[in-house]
């Protein structure tokens, strides 16, 4: 291979390509894009065991595996159903922007999410693919974009659209083959719509979830600093057992199934119907969706306002807000699949 930083990289087969044509060693066409150089090939983490040690030609000389190039930025709404989701997935909208990170322990994406932009509508997406079960990655990624493109759609209320648009997803969820007799599956959902009316000073937040997603109100009153609102209630056994069992909160918290998720899409979730709330906040501020992969390492609201705090990322700065967060997650020690969608939101003309 050459030396030279313009050497071509197929995005199929990581393999050197003289020409931005075909790939001579998979047939892969690459002219629909920049491919990567040696530089940004090799300046980046191995896929299969996080180290800083992929040489020029796209292999890891710490565990041997080949690399694919990185494609950082990859629409959302542009990915077919099959795609296999890339270790780190921008969809950057400017005030919206969702980001989607492997994490540091999972040798893959089982996350998934979507953004979509309406005249008056935003809509924020969140899914996480439930590690255990078959194709979790298809599941977290046909759920978030069917709701997406449902609701921005959809005629209906907002309460409505997203009962009509998790039932869809439900749907087409329970479809997928599970694969040599293993679990169905499955992936959590929290799907968030804010409408903007012209000249308000204030916003109807509508959300609904299945399952331990989360869902925030960052408020930010210059007088009183930043305020975040958890607008979201796990559906977990922790919480269960909260509600309706004698347990105290300590040993609830000590039983291994604290973290067990009670509501979910798909073939074995039953009977579902997401929790649909409905609030206004006054503008600006911040909607932030996200997965278990950063609130685990903000667990309450004042946790999380203190690391958004000490980022002190200015107000419309959506994926920099949100690329920030998932380096923290991964800095905190990356168990999980991270997934962070911002809408920044401010009072239309």
């Amino acid at each position: 291979m050459s030396g030279t930083d313009t050497t071509m990289i197929c995005a199929s087969c990581s393999e050197s390509v003289p020409t931005n044509t075909f790939c001579e060693a998979c047939g892969e066409a690459v002219d629909t894009g920049p491919a990567s150089t040696e530089t940004e090939l090799a300046a980046r983490r191995c896929s299969a065991c996080s180290a800083t040690e992929v040489t020029a030609d796209g292999w890891c000389s710490h565990c041997g595996q080949k690399q694919r190039p990185p494609q950082d930025h990859v629409p959302q709404d542009h990915v077919p159903e099959d795609h296999v989701p890339e270790d780190h997935v921008v969809d950057d909208h400017g005030h919206v922007a969702v980001v989607s990170d492997r994490g540091q322990r999972h040798r893959r994406n089982e996350d998934a999410g979507a953004v979509r932009l309406g005249s008056r509508r935003v809509v924020l997406v969140v899914c996480d693919g439930v590690s255990s079960t078959d194709s979790s990655q298809r599941a977290a990624h046909i759920a978030a974009n069917t709701v997406a493109d449902i609701i921005i759609h959809s005629n209906e209320s907002d309460s409505v659209a997203i009962q009509t648009a998790t039932a869809v997803a439900q749907q087409r969820v329970t479809e997928l083959p599970a694969i040599d007799g293993g679990d169905p599956s499955s992936c959590t959902l929290v799907a968030a719509i804010a409408s903007i009316e012209p000249q308000a000073q204030k916003v109807v937040l509508t959300v609904g979830w299945l399952g331990d997603s989360r869902a925030y109100w960052l408020d930010e009153d210059p007088a009183q600093g930043l305020g975040v609102t958890q607008l979201t209630v796990d559906h977990s056994w922790a919480n269960e057992e909260q509600l309706h069992s004698r347990l105290s909160a300590d040993e609830i918290a000590a039983d291994s199934r604290a973290h067990s998720i009670t509501q979910w899409l798909g073939a074995d979730a039953g009977s579902i119907e997401p929790t649909v709330i409905s609030v206004t906040v006054a503008l600006p501020g911040r909607l932030l969706l996200c997965s278990d992969g950063l609130w685990n390492y903000a667990p309450t609201e004042r946790s999380l306002a203190q690391i958004i705090s000490r980022l002190n990322m200015a107000f419309g700065a959506s994926a920099e807000l949100a690329e920030a967060l998932v380096s923290h997650a991964n800095a905190a020690g990356g168990h999980d699949n991270i997934t962070v969608a911002i809408a920044a939101l401010s009072p239309q003309e």
